[in-house]
Parts: C-alpha cells; structure tokens; sequence
C-alpha cells in the first residue's frame, strides 16, 4: 500500500472521528469538574500545564466532562504555556491538522473584533505548513476555571460539504502553578458618607483586644477625594490620654478630637487611613487606677494595638448635616405629633428631634431587639413655638433600625407607642427656616447616594398592603441599582421570564438587559425616582402547565441599598466585629438559645428555618443586623454550618490543602472535622476552594454521608435536568431526594449544579437533623 494512500485513509478516519465527536454524537451535558468561577488567585510566572477540550452539550449549551474530539487535534505533547503577569493570563498552544482550523475564538473577558463571531480571535504565534502545524496564544480571564471558546473547522477538501461550527471549553490542570499571596481587595469607594466596622486586636495574636471595648458604635468613614477618614467614639474618654494611629505604617499621629462629652466621659475621635485592607497600627495611652488589697494603687500604661477594618459591614450612610425624616403615624398619635422628624448628622453622633404639641411629650425610645430605653437628652428641649409646641431630642446610633417611640399625654395612664423608621431622609434647605419642611437638598431617590453600584432587598407586594404577593417567589429579592448622574436605575430578575409575559413598572414596560432561556430568566431595569416609595407595578402571567392565566397589579419596595465594593478573594471576609464568622457563631454555642432580630428575613420563605437554625446557633446574621438569605454559601461556610450542627468532635488531625494559607483561621477547625467525619473532601488537585460557592448537589453528598445511610444505586431522580448530576454524585442527590433532604427548584427542574444559598443550606440542615437519630 503506498504512503499517499495510507496517509488519506489516515486522514479520513481523523474526518469521521471529528464528525463523531464534535457534531453527530452530543455530550451528556454535567457540572463541569472545573467550575466556571474559581476563587483561587495564581502566582506571577510561566508554567507549563496539562490541559483538555470538552464538549458542550448542543442542546442546553452546558459544558460536559466529555472531551471533545477536538481535543486530539491539539499537540499534547507541547502542553500549554501558561504566563500570568501584571493581573493577566495569556495561553499559548499548539493545533494539529492547521489546514482546517478556519477560525478559533476564546472567552477572554474583552469585546470581539468586526470580524469576530462570538469571542476575540486568538492570535497566531507561527505556522509550520510542513507539519500542518499552528502555534496560538489567547488571554483567559479565570485559569482555574472552564474557558468558552468557538472553533470553526473546514475539512470539506478531504470531506465535501464539511464545514461546521462548535461551543467547546478549555479546562487546565493548575495543580503546578503556586498560588499567590494576597490579601483583601481595596474597596473602591466614591467620595461620600458610610458605617464601618472595625475590630481592635492584640498587638501580635490575631485576638481582640481588651481595647475593643472601649470603640463605641456608630463608627463612621468619609471619602473625599480618595482620602479616607474614619470617625469613632471613645467611651472612659478621660483615662484615655492618647490615642495614636499610624496612617502611612510607621509614624505614629494624635487623632483628631472632633467633640467631647463630659458627663457622659466619651469623645469623638478621627484619624486618616492609607488602606482600608491594611491592619492599622495605632497606640492608647492609658492613665487610671485600680484598688489591690484595699489599696488604691495607680496605673499608666502605653499599650499597642491594631485595627482590623471589616470590609463587608461598609454602607452609604448621611453626611454630616441636618434632614427631615417624614413619619407614617398611626390615627391614635397623628394629632399631638408632627409628622416631619428633625435629624442631625455631626461627627458620628445622630440627634432626632421630636415636635409634640403642648400638653404632650415623646418620653423615650427603643431600638428594635433591646430590651433598654433610650432617654431624652433633656427632659424638655426648648420649643419652636413656646407656647403651643415641645421638643424632645434623643441620641441614636442606628439609622437603618426601626424605633419605638412612646408618646405620653398629659391626663393619660399609659403612654401611646410607635413605630420610627429613618429611611427617607432628606437635607434641610438652607433657606428653610426650620420650619419641619423637606429641603431641596441632593441625594437619590430618599438617600445621598453618589455614583455607582449598589445592591439592596427587593419584594413584590400585594397591591396596597405589606404582604408579599405570589408573585415574590418569581423575583430573585435581591436587585441591583445603578446610579448614574444622580438617577437610580434598578435592575431586578424575573425567574419565571417564559411565564411572566408582560411586566410594567409605572405603566412602562423595563428594558430587557440580560436574559437566560435555559434558567428560565430575565433580568430588566428602570428609573426609580424615590427608592424609599412604593412603586406601582402590573404583572401578566401564563403558564399553561397548570391552566394559570392571569394579571394583576402589585406593588415594589425596595431596602436600604448597600454598595457593591471589590472582590475580596484571600481573608476571612464573613467574619464580624468579634471575629466570628456569619455562618454562626463564634464557636462556643454562637447565638444559640438567644433571640435574633434580623432585617431581611420577615417576608422570605424560608424565615421559620432561619429563626431555627440561629437559635440552635450553626448560623447566624452579619454585623449588619441582616442574613442575606439569597447569597451564595461558600464551601467553607457550610463545613462550619455542618460542623456546628452536628456537634462534630475535634479533628486529631489538621489540614493539608495546598492552599491551606488562602482558608480562614477561623473555620480551619470546622473544615478539619468534616473532612475527618468523611462528609466533605478537596479537590483533586489537593486544594479546598474555601471561598468556592458550594453547589446543591454538593452538599446532597455530604447530607447523605451525615445521615450515615449508604446511597441507593437505584433511586431515581424524576427531574428534565437530572441528567446534569456528576456520575459520582448521582446516587447521593438521588438518595438525598429520595430521603426528603433536597427537592427540586421546580417540579420539573433540580437544578444540581446551582450554587446553594445560605436560606438554602440551613433549610437543608435542619432537614438533617430531624431524621438524624
């Protein structure tokens, strides 16, 4: 037989194996070992790494673990050249069979050319026609990571008519690149008015100090200009002598006293801060005494400590200034209180102030979740009108927390309670001559937001009233907002997009920014010009599968937006002011037993669980006052959620990951007793992910190994997706729905490879423990 000819039938059987592989025998879609997110950040460098292509499931557009016949028609043996400097990462590889490769496009995160069909084009290094050779090189956004590319290959000159187009996904084996060493991200801030929390730690272990006790709340942080100021109270401000920070790491400066109070022996401090991300170096002097023995016996001390800036808890707040807040106030209170509330804003103390008329009186307050009262800052504040008008001012340290107030008439036995919220408010014009009227002021929409991004709770009520509407399940509750230019655009996702086929907002239908058929979503956006009003909203509904055809109106309320700061991808970025961490506790029982107020739960389906899953105290809220039931739930905020529930025994070993430096102290432990209990394991490339989101079918697994049954090879999963379950995870998720742990986020969808939220995973835990003898 001669060469040409054996050289063609080679060449035939590459043909036929690439229409097998790539067009005439779909891949069973699956998750994909390697996600489509890593949270993992790589050293600087070049490597040489293994790597594979897979298939992408025609049909739904998912990636597969099935590699690609286009994987055999890369050059193996030369690897891929992996060089990541200056934040990017760039691949180079090689193809076989040159001739048909048309075109190969890669996700790289940048816009595509003119000429460009779905991603950028890679870039050719060099050709070698001789060997039917080519060399390319492409950027990636996330190494650890799938990769989507979209390769066109003509091979019509050996088989007529062959000329297609396919979705794959590159995956790279990362197991020899060493991870970096980074710390938080810097948020990026706009100039305005924000809380922050803060932690004061031991000058060399990583524990609080005695010293943190002494930082009352609210702490405060200004930007302006990109200089960064945060202000606290200091409470025993008189044996306080010095309280020193060093803002550019080494020199020590006096903050800044902005007001003292010599009664109440606290003073208002503030001090510069380079880097939010940075522990801050600071010095107390103290000068006091003690008794010992009946001996009074003196005390001066120079202690040094540092601060730990909580990134997590930053939120717009009010600049200093004066505001008016309108109340809503019940028929019963309504005519001896005025409904216009004053508000001052100085230096990180917050003044209310209460118009009552002659004959009555606001006589104290209560923070919502306390048991103590807040006393008047004078029994009786001069009046406006002397003669027919009162006042009374008190001093709160909240804005975001509802308040009673009690009002107490003249003649009457008990006093009158009400409810107080301070959302809303807005400036006093400077012309306005403190006559209890809304100034013009700046702001958006009822907050002085700047520019930016932001995200904030989100419900669907039913039509004037404060009850959620049916149509609240069909709404992810968390939207984001977009201000530009002082105006608000709200973006909010519908999960239902094929039902809901009308959706108006003010008698105006939002644009459609980003839809998804397979998840059956869209997202879409429009002007809110007062975010702290009800919007009026009208919905259309048909769903043929269960005879549902229906419109009606409703009404959108919207909560306090939070800004939306940089990735933190290396730090224990849920832990609070005590360094516990929000997945619950602080080890020793966290809030078990006690009773948690939180604000973004009351009308969330899975409220009764999260109630009981922090009174048993595996999970708790965040600094913040709030659960944020609809966030992802990282890896290692399950295994301490599971830990802590199950009451696991101390590991008597501890952990070997390859990027043990990347998991926080503080859930080591925890992440230790699963793995020794045999519920959860790394990866195969001997990291743990820590801050990995953790998937539903994940967390099957490890519920089914909690509950110590052997999965059932034969349970089935009555699902259209089921075939997207891993085959080693498959009898597990079977087995976990077939035991009533998990159910499905449809009748007919499981939805496997979703990340799981933290309402998600406690309501599966509590599931656990109920059938756990």
């Amino acid at each position: 037989m001669s060469k040409p000819y054996v050289k063609l039938i080679a060449l035939w059987t590459a043909v036929l194996t690439l229409v097998a592989g790539l067009h005439l025998v779909p891949g069973t879609a699956s998750a994909a070992s390697n996600p489509s997110v890593s949270s993992a950040v790589y050293q600087d460098g070049t490597y040489s790494v293994n790597y594979t292509v897979y298939k992408v499931d025609t049909g739904t557009g998912l990636g597969t673990d099935t590699p690609s016949q286009m994987d055999t028609f890369m050059d193996k043996e030369a690897k891929a050249e992996v060089r990541i400097a200056n934040g990017e990462t760039w691949v180079t590889v090689v193809l076989n069979q040159a001739k048909w490769w048309v075109s190969l496009e890669v996700d790289s995160g940048d816009e595509k050319g003119p000429d460009d069909e779905k991603y950028p084009a890679v870039t050719v290094v060099s050709e070698d026609p001789a060997a039917n050779k080519r060399t390319v090189k492409f950027k990636v956004k996330d190494i650890g990571a799938r990769t989507k590319a979209y390769v066109h290959v003509d091979a019509s000159d050996t088989v007529p008519g062959y000329n297609h187009k396919y979705d794959v996904e590159f995956g790279f084996d990362t197991s020899s690149i060493p991870l970096a060493s980074v710390g938080p991200a810097e948020p990026a801030l706009a100039d305005g008015a924000y809380t922050i929390g803060f932690q004061a730690l031991h000058a060399t272990k990583d524990q609080p100090s005695s010293m943190n006790a002494y930082f009352l709340a609210p702490k405060r942080l200004t930007v302006k200009g990109g200089k960064k100021l945060v202000t606290a109270t200091l409470k025993d401000s008189s044996v306080i002598k010095e309280f020193k920070v060093a803002a550019d790491g080494e020199n020590f400066v006096e903050a800044a006293t902005l007001s003292a109070d010599e009664k109440a022996d606290t003073r208002v401090v503030q001090f510069e801060v380079a880097k939010l991300s940075d522990v801050l170096k600071a010095k107390v002097h103290i000068v006091t005494s003690y008794v010992r023995d009946g001996v009074e016996t003196p005390y001066e001390m120079t202690h040094d400590i540092r601060l730990a800036f909580d990134l997590d808890s930053i939120a717009p707040t009010l600049a200093d200034g004066e505001y008016n807040v309108s109340l809503t106030l019940p028929d019963n209170v309504k005519d001896y209180v005025d409904g216009s509330l004053g508000l001052s804003v100085q230096n990180g103390q917050y003044v209310v102030t209460f118009k009552t008329v002659q004959g009555s009186t606001v006589s104290k307050l209560q923070k919502a979740g306390s048991s103590d009262f807040i006393e008047p800052i004078t029994s009786e504040v001069a009046a406006l009108a002397a003669t027919t008008t009162k006042a009374a001012q008190f001093k709160i340290d909240d804005l975001n927390a509802a308040y009673t107030a009690y009002l107490r008439i003249d003649g009457e036995e008990s006093e009158r309670p009400f409810e107080v919220r301070l959302s809303g408010a807005t400036p006093v014009d400077e012309d306005d001559e403190g006559n209890g009227n809304p100034g013009g002021g700046g702001g958006s929409g009822g907050y002085l937001l700047s520019d930016g991004l932001y995200t904030m709770d989100f419900t669907v009520l039913k039509k004037g009233t404060a009850e959620p509407s049916v149509m609240n399940g069909y709404v992810v509750n968390t939207a984001k907002l977009r201000v530009e230019n002082k105006v608000n655009y709200v973006a909010v996702t519908l999960k239902q997009s094929k039902e809901i086929t009308a959706f108006t907002v003010n008698g105006i239908t939002p644009n459609t920014i980003e839809s998804d058929p397979v998840a059956n979503t869209r997202t879409v956006e429009f002007e809110v010009a007062d975010l702290t009003a009800i919007i009026p909203a009208w919905v259309k509904v048909e769903w043929p599968e269960y005879n549902y055809f229906h419109d009606y109106e409703v009404d959108l309320k919207f909560g306090a937006p939070r800004p939306v700061l940089n990735k933190i991808e290396i730090g224990d970025k849920k832990s609070d002011e005590n360094g516990n961490d929000a997945a619950g506790g602080d080890g020793n029982g966290g809030t078990a037993g006690k009773t948690v107020q939180l604000s973004d739960i009351q009308y969330h389906w899975a409220k009764g669980a999260i109630d009981e899953a922090v009174k048993l105290g595996f999970a708790t809220g965040f600094p913040d006052g709030t659960f944020r039931p609809d966030a992802q739930v990282s890896r290692a905020e399950f295994a301490a959620m599971i830990a802590r529930a199950l009451k696991l025994e101390s590991a008597a070993n501890g952990l070997t990951f390859k990027d043990l430096g990347s998991i926080p102290p503080w859930v080591r432990p925890y992440i230790a007793q699963a793995v020794e209990a045999g519920l959860l394991n790394g990866y195969a490339d001997g990291t743990f992910r820590s801050f990995h989101p953790i998937t539903r079918a994940e967390i099957a697994v490890i519920l089914v190994r909690a509950l110590g049954i052997e999965p059932d090879e034969t349970a089935a999963l009555p699902f259209k997706d089921a075939d997207q379950v891993q085959s080693w995870a498959r009898p597990y998720v079977a087995t976990a729905y077939k035991q009533g742990l998990i159910g499905g986020k449809s009748n007919e969808l499981l939805k496997p490879n979703d990340s799981a939220t933290r309402a998600e995973a406690v309501t599966f835990i509590l599931r656990l423990l109920k059938q756990k003898p």
